[in-house]
């Protein structure tokens, strides 16, 4: 999902062309814009759908000094209590235990600012899931009963053969159809989500009893044209026993059917989803990243001008330039790399 683009009128001010910077490096990020007496921000967050509809999104806004970081540092405050949010949306609900563990968090010497001057930038995270009981409900729940429908066509015999692959045919294109609804409901994007996925497998589910009909059409017009007296392996068959396992294949499809959906329908009510350790890879949030040498197994800090570039080994004995980087989540790394302090206090007089 791209963000819109800010419009600037007039000579853009160092404020603006930060971020304008910003925006073009990340086009995911929220920035702000200030108005006379408010401030105005503009969202957009290039979603990972590779769950939907049970993902996890890692929505960040960042906040950047205007002074350098030598005037100005961002210090994040300890609480004695942790502040919740009640509600997001009705798409999406906070993951409470994750929002408490880490509602924002302090960097410095941000990497995507290449001025003269450092400043210091605020990270503020929501950890949200999901509610894709929309989705399921007005969506998957349907095009399972229409390849529910589809399996109907077992009922009918082999010798009516058009009026088969008829409805299993408009079945096919039922399916098809929320397809496209969906498609239309999110951003294009050149990987399948889980609901394409499972709407594919819904297709090819009615492509297997197309052929299944087909070949056992093929198969009882060679029974039914066989000559007398002429030995064949089609002769063998009986109509009675070709009809027995076209009803013996259509029971075992319904029992699949229905297996692999109340298999989905559980993993759906028992709410399984990526861990947040992978969201956060996946995302690359920079709460704590770690590089990790593959060789020696050293782990030390990645700097965070330095967390998107490749690097060698500190040790000088080993060397090796095979690091591989992991994104931390607070459930991983407790302690922020920034400490939070409490407002100091007033001298007494």
């Amino acid at each position: 999902m791209d963000p819109p683009r800010p419009i600037l009128v007039g000579p853009p001010t160092e404020l603006e062309l930060i971020h304008q910077l910003i925006h073009q490096l990340h086009p995911g990020l929220a920035y702000l814009t200030p108005k006379p007496s408010q401030w105005v921000v503009t969202a957009g967050r290039r979603m990972r759908l590779h769950y939907f509809p049970l993902d996890r999104q890692l929505c960040r806004i960042k906040i950047t000094a205007e002074k350098p970081i030598e005037d100005f540092q961002f210090v994040m405050l300890k609480k004695d209590h942790k502040h919740h949010f009640s509600r997001a949306c009705d798409t999406f609900k906070v993951d409470q235990e994750m929002q408490k563990l880490c509602g924002s968090y302090v960097r410095y010497c941000d990497f995507e600012l290449p001025f003269p001057s450092q400043r210091s930038m605020v990270n503020v995270i929501f950890h949200l899931d999901r509610q894709g009981d929309y989705y399921f409900n007005n969506m998957l729940l349907m095009v399972f009963l229409v390849n529910l429908m589809g399996l109907c066509a077992f009922a009918i015999p082999l010798h009516d053969a058009s009026g088969r692959l008829s409805l299993v045919s408009s079945c096919f294109l039922a399916v098809l159809a929320y397809r496209y609804i969906i498609n239309e409901i999110l951003p294009r994007k050149a990987y399948l989500t889980a609901a394409d996925k499972y709407i594919t497998f819904a297709c090819m589910f009615l492509i297997v009893i197309c052929l299944q009909t087909v070949v056992f059409v093929i198969w009882r017009r060679g029974i039914e044209e066989v000559k007398e007296g002429q030995l064949s392996l089609a002769s063998l068959w009986t109509r009675s026993t070709l009809d027995f396992y076209d009803y013996v294949l259509g029971v075992l499809m319904f029992i699949v059917w229905v297996a692999i959906n109340g298999y989905l329908w559980c993993l759906w009510k028992l709410s399984r989803r990526q861990d947040w350790g992978s969201v956060y890879l996946e995302n690359e949030e920079p709460y704590a990243p770690i590089q990790e040498c593959q060789a020696c197994g050293l782990q030390w800090l990645s700097k965070q001008c330095l967390h998107m570039e490749t690097s060698k080994c500190p040790d000088p004995s080993c060397g090796s330039s095979e690091v591989q980087r992991k994104y931390l989540t607070p459930k991983q790394h407790p302690d922020p790399l920034v400490p939070e302090q409490y407002l100091p206090e007033s001298p007494h007089v």
